[in-house]
């Protein structure tokens, strides 16, 4: 792996580096408890030749560069995506930080998602109140919330999520669940309708078979109930082992597209008639 070391530029800020020959970083301040810092990632796109010398031979080029002659046109950056680490909110509302919001892909962290934003800001993490607060700052056309504290659930965070987030910044955000062992995908759109049924059906959601119910308060399935009168025994603790026609045909009634069976139901009730 090639390890770039961040520089301090003489004006108290970063030198960019290039993470690629067209890949460039620009790391920039934020306000951690310890020194921090975000990164910005351009990409460029190299200069075209400058109008009088399109006609020109190749050799006729070649020797105005020996001659030291200008004859491109300045190389484009686009900013492409912005992840802040962790932060305060305020560091990234800084005047020069105005570009976070306006990168087509935000990767934020979001620790907090209630209780009090004190602790938030004590612990130098955002809140999700500071969020919602400046929700019209985020004009990014995809927004990645990360580093979601370990004392809430994927359900929890997601249904959290869902009902404080307005909805036109919900319709371009995304989480990632992977440190709750959501196993299914390594992000998780917010807005998408059929999360509720695929915690119910679907293994790698905080519990392993789609009977248990999952109480949102706690961080473990609720206890299923069995008979302890004598010659009972508990019910077996094999792991389970999702079907994938189950969770596929639940998937498709949640959207309301017609599953396997009553597709070929209808296609019966077709040729009787």
């Amino acid at each position: 792996m090639d390890i770039q070391v961040v520089q301090a530029d003489d004006k108290g800020g970063f030198l960019p580096f290039f993470a690629t020959p067209n890949i460039l970083v620009r790391p920039f301040h934020t306000e951690h408890r310890v020194p921090s810092h975000g990164y910005a990632l351009y990409t460029i796109r190299q200069g075209m030749l400058l109008p009088q010398f399109r006609e020109l031979t190749s050799e006729q080029i070649s020797k105005l560069r020996i001659d030291g002659i200008s004859i491109k046109e300045p190389d484009v950056e686009q900013l492409e995506i912005v992840y802040t680490g962790d932060t305060l909110f305020s560091g990234l509302l800084r005047p020069e930080n105005a570009f976070v919001f306006q990168a087509p892909i935000l990767i934020m962290e979001l620790t907090y998602l209630d209780g009090k934003r004190e602790k938030a800001i004590d612990k130098t993490h955002v809140h999700l109140d500071d969020v919602v607060e400046h929700a019209e700052r985020f004009e990014n056309q995809q927004v990645v919330f990360v580093h979601l504290s370990q004392k809430y659930s994927a359900s929890m965070a997601l249904e959290i999520l869902r009902d404080r987030l307005p909805s036109g910044l919900m319709e371009r955000s995304y989480v990632n669940l992977t440190s709750f062992g959501v196993t299914g995908e390594h992000l998780t759109k917010i807005s998408d309708r059929r999360w509720p049924v695929r915690q119910r059906t679907e293994a790698g959601w905080g519990w392993s078979h789609p009977t248990q119910r999952y109480n949102q308060h706690q961080r473990q399935p609720a206890p299923q109930q069995h008979n302890s009168g004598r010659g009972s025994r508990p019910p077996s603790r094999q792991p389970y082992r999702p079907q994938a026609s189950y969770s596929a045909a639940a998937s498709r009634l949640a959207v309301g597209l017609p599953t396997e069976s009553n597709a070929a139901a209808d296609a019966g009730h077709k040729n009787t008639t």
